[in-house]
């Protein structure tokens, strides 16, 4: 099963907040957070990891997609409580809306898993759309990993939750000429030391190069205003980079 059909993601939903749930892209935001940023559209909203961030910035509406139910079913109620606070099983490309927006994000590796130039440039073009007069699309984008470790290496992450352990061992495939990244995932989980499941799906991504961005951005129209590199949790290596995009003002 694959990430980028909704089956993988109903077996991906059941680990996801015990891997991703914190990463360096708030405090980004709060380097660069601009008070006018009053409406918000994040593409891939996940489980919701970001809404609280959003929030406490004191914004008037966030809207958040994803095309997994699985994803949405576990947001916390109390995210949701929040009247100013939407989220909707939605195809962006699909997404019909009278209103406009501030900033358009796609948080970490959403924008990845757009396979084909032509994805890319159609999500460009909706973004554009949808984007108020001086508004921002952010990306959060993924360097991959087996162009540091190797193409078929093997990495492994563990967590724990509720007295579980979740160990998930990733082997990664690269296709140089297509730009894209296959990831075979195993996860075992143990209760009491004992192994009481194991979860397995793939994942693809597309690799897009800082220059690919820009050039795909210059191509709709847009021009970039900030970039910078980000640096793994253990400051290794680095893991990806941050752009923000906003329309030509010509």
């Amino acid at each position: 099963m694959t990430i980028n059909d909704l089956t993988g993601y109903e077996l991906y939903s059941q680990v996801y907040s015990k891997f991703y749930n914190a990463h360096v892209d708030t405090d980004f935001f709060d380097r660069v957070w601009k008070s006018s940023w009053q409406t918000i559209l994040e593409i891939g909203v996940g489980q919701g990891r970001l809404i609280p961030f959003f929030s406490s910035h004191k914004i008037s509406r966030y809207v958040g997609l994803d095309i997994s139910e699985d994803m949405l079913a576990k947001i916390p109620d109390e995210y949701l409580s929040n009247e100013r606070v939407q989220c909707s099983c939605c195809d962006f490309l699909n997404y019909e809306d009278s209103a406009k927006f501030d900033l358009i994000v796609y948080s970490y590796n959403t924008f990845n898993y757009l396979l084909t130039l032509q994805e890319a440039h159609q999500h460009l073009a909706q973004c554009i759309k949808y984007l108020n007069e001086g508004g921002v699309i952010y990306f959060d984008m993924t360097f991959p990993v087996c162009l540091r470790n190797g193409i078929g290496s093997v990495s492994e992450s563990r967590s724990h939750h509720e007295q579980q352990e979740y160990v998930v061992k990733t082997q990664h495939f690269y296709d140089l000429k297509g730009s894209h990244e296959k990831r075979i995932f195993q996860c075992d989980i143990y209760k009491n030391q004992a192994k009481v499941d194991t979860l397995e799906w793939q994942s693809h991504r597309r690799y897009y190069t800082i220059e690919e961005m820009i050039g795909l951005g210059r191509t709709a129209g847009l021009s970039p205003i900030h970039l910078e590199m980000y640096l793994s949790s253990d400051k290794s290596f680095y893991d990806g980079y941050f752009l923000l995009l906003k329309p030509n003002p010509f």
